[in-house]
């Protein structure tokens, strides 16, 4: 083994030792084969809440507050009701999310009655069907990306990760983590997230996972938790990793320096 992949697999023992259990806890359960159609429905409306620029506490709380909105009609998350996409649905999702927090609620609203609209009109309503209607996930992934506008690569893959299967979805947090750990080594990273990057990123995962002889989707999670609270939040010199990324010993170098310098 090279030194390149000993420093990698450090890196991932420091963060499984920090969020092994809190990874284990949140993939407990999570079995497609257990979960039902309609608990697969409410994840996937959590996860086009969760896909870009907005935080896991602003995605929660709107998500709870659509799950919870009952009305003369039922419950305004029902997939068969959003699948009307009635100008009343829209514009009450509209308020709900705004008043959660959401810049362009009515985007997101759109995303929902657009998933809802495909799945009731293409499969019936069954998420089964769906689920079921390619041989390989990542085909499955491909298609609910090709067929709903404003469901992509990030957010079809959180969701059928949620829902049990193994994949490793990037987001900033991961991405960043990536980068300035050395983890993986691009020589001119790009500034924004494309599905070809995406795709390879999620390959590295693969492969270290494989190296680390960790699930994938455990591994993955571990990512996104220390990216979210080390790396996406500058906490270098806190983090139990810094001597062995690439950004820490850069860091730690400087502030040697720095101590040189000023006789500390």
């Amino acid at each position: 083994m090279n030194n390149d992949m000993t420093d990698k697999l450090k890196i991932i023992r420091i963060i499984r030792d920090t969020y092994d259990n809190r990874a284990n806890n949140f993939f407990d359960g999570r079995d497609s084969s257990i979960l039902t159609d309609e608990e697969k429905w409410k994840e996937l409306i959590y996860c086009i809440l969760a896909g870009t620029q907005v935080s896991v506490e602003i995605a929660k709380k709107a998500h709870r507050a659509i799950l919870e909105y009952v009305d003369n009609r039922g419950h305004i998350c029902d997939m068969r009701r959003l699948a009307n996409k009635s100008k009343d649905d829209l514009d009450l999702l509209e308020r709900i999310l705004r008043k959660a927090g959401y810049r362009y609620p009515r985007l997101k609203a759109e995303y929902m009655m657009n998933a809802a609209e495909y799945f009731v009109r293409e499969f019936g309503g069954s998420i089964n069907l769906f689920l079921n209607s390619e041989a390989d996930i990542k085909q499955v992934r491909n298609k609910l990306k090709k067929n709903v506008n404003g469901v992509g690569i990030k957010i079809a893959t959180h969701w059928l990760r949620n829902i049990g299967y193994n994949l490793g979805t990037i987001d900033i947090h991961v991405r960043r983590m990536l980068e300035w750990t050395g983890l993986v080594s691009i020589d001119a990273w790009p500034k924004t997230m494309t599905d070809t990057l995406f795709i390879s990123l999620e390959t590295e995962i693969e492969n270290l996972a494989k190296e680390a002889k960790v699930n994938l989707n455990v591994i993955q999670y571990e990512l996104w938790l220390y990216g979210r609270n080390f790396c996406s939040k500058n906490k270098c010199m806190e983090c139990m990793a810094n001597k062995f990324c690439l950004r820490g010993r850069e860091l730690l170098k400087n502030k040697d320096k720095l101590r040189f310098f000023s006789g500390r």
